[in-house]
């Protein structure tokens, strides 16, 4: 399996689900947009030959990290509450992440690659809501997935995996 098949599957996933075509970039590296602001990226690791897959859920709620730790750390514990992916933190930004990676023949179809985008997608999205909804006043004032920089390049680290 390489970076062909990974294009090849991901063209495939974008017309089952009505997108534009997806291009992997020179770094071999997309990123999907999701309603609400939503951000999935997607990077094919040559060396390792993995897809690198990582989601932003949101900044470190001021003052209460020690309680988002425990939290992520008790998910993080056997993949129980990730879809399998695990929890880490931005420590540059104080963000909290999603990241998981696969090897490609995980997907032997697109509709299994649409399974594990659902799944990935939605254990971020409940990430978010528990760690960044559920604060003191009592408000469900969502920090949804909004990037505080400008388009998915912006926000993503891929350049670290390069």
């Amino acid at each position: 399996m390489s970076r062909q098949f990974l294009q090849g599957i991901l063209n495939e996933y974008a017309e089952l689900v009505g997108m534009s075509p997806v291009e992997l970039d020179s770094h071999d590296y997309c990123c999907l947009k999701y309603e609400p602001s939503i951000f999935l990226n997607l990077q094919w690791h040559d060396a390792s030959k993995q897809v690198i897959c990582y989601i932003p859920c949101g900044q470190l709620p001021a003052g209460e990290h020690l309680a988002v730790y425990r939290a992520m750390l008790e998910a993080n514990f056997f993949w129980q509450k990730t879809g399998g992916a695990t929890l880490a933190i931005d420590h540059n930004t104080d963000s909290v992440w999603l990241i998981d990676k696969r090897l490609p023949s995980a997907f032997t179809n697109v509709n299994e690659l649409s399974r594990y985008f659902e799944t990935i997608i939605s254990a971020a999205e409940n990430w978010n809501i528990q760690l960044f909804n559920n604060n003191e006043a009592g408000t469900s004032e969502s920090q949804s997935f909004t990037a505080p920089l400008p388009g998915p390049h912006a926000i993503s680290p891929h350049w670290i995996l390069g």
